[in-house]
């Protein structure tokens, strides 16, 4: 009896390695908590309380003038509940991820530019609205009972475990590669539109950049409809087109005559840090500015 083709998800757990990640197909409470350094008693607690285990405020972003603008509501886990977050973040970030994302180990916002130097033709960058709190607990839960087959119980109890008030909480380490997998059919539709096409695309968290011959208002009008085929939207005021010959900014990365360089706005946050006087975050936000400066040069 002649042998059957695999079915397409088993093409899909091959392809993405899945058979050799801890996370794949676990079936029980008592597994997932051995796996989690944690109990089931405690898991179950995380899951009755899950409001009482987060801070939440509200992080205001400033202008070098002091005027806020902008307030992101944050939900940051409790320490226990981020050391577990933090485990499970590891977990996903050894699965094997497309090419085409750079919020990744081994990779960067740097990267991300770079794959954008040389190539012929527009680049267009979009930024997806409140990725995180449009990222439901019922995507999370299907990426764990799909892709990672867990049954239904365990994949619903696993996703509360992940999420606050039915989402991704903004403040978890645990929220930038879960976003991710739980929205990747969303980015691979996106990927083979732009390939048909020999546009080169990238992701970074929220940020998908493309560059090619075929970028135009055209093909952005095709993008917008399949992210809000996903329940996803875009912020219309960060769509941004970019001359192939002139200066192009990419995760805050500019791109001049072929070669990368640090956006103004950092030159600029460095010299109101300088300003300020004994204080510890201002002073370490300045070595991060720096240390972030030399990165992009080092890439030159």
């Amino acid at each position: 009896m002649k042998n059957s083709e695999p079915s397409d998800h088993a093409r899909y757990v091959y392809e993405l390695e899945l058979l050799n990640s801890p996370l794949f197909h676990i079936t029980s409470k008592k597994r997932l908590a051995i796996l989690l350094c944690s109990s089931v008693k405690e898991l179950n607690h995380i899951c009755r309380s899950k409001t009482q285990m987060y801070q939440c405020f509200n992080q205001k972003q400033t202008d070098n003038n002091g005027n806020v603008i902008k307030v992101r509501p944050i939900q940051d886990p409790h320490e226990r509940l981020k050391q577990i977050h933090s485990r499970i973040g590891k977990f996903l970030g050894n699965l094997k991820a497309p090419d085409y994302l750079h919020s990744k180990r081994s990779k960067s916002a740097i990267s991300n530019a770079k794959a954008h130097v040389g190539l012929k033709g527009l680049t267009l960058n979009i930024d997806i609205t409140d990725f995180y709190p449009s990222t439901s607990k019922a995507k999370v839960q299907a990426f764990f009972g799909y892709t990672l087959q867990y049954p239904t119980d365990i994949a619903k109890y696993i996703s509360e475990i992940c999420t606050v008030n039915n989402y991704l909480p903004t403040g978890s380490p645990l929220s930038s590669a879960l976003a991710f997998w739980a929205n990747k059919a969303m980015f691979d539709e996106i990927y083979r539109i732009a390939k048909s096409r020999s546009i080169t695309m990238t992701v970074y968290v929220d940020n998908i950049s493309f560059t090619g011959k075929a970028v135009n208002e055209k093909f952005l009008e095709k993008i917008i409809q399949i992210i809000e085929k996903y329940q996803h939207k875009i912020k219309k005021e960060k769509i941004k087109f970019f001359p192939e010959n002139g200066v192009k900014f990419v995760t805050g990365v500019a791109i001049v005559n072929g070669n990368l360089q640090p956006a103004h706005r950092h030159f600029r946050d460095i010299r109101h840090l300088q300003k300020i006087d004994n204080h510890i975050q201002a002073a370490l936000r300045l070595a991060g500015k720096n240390n972030y400066i030399k990165q992009i040069t080092n890439h030159s």
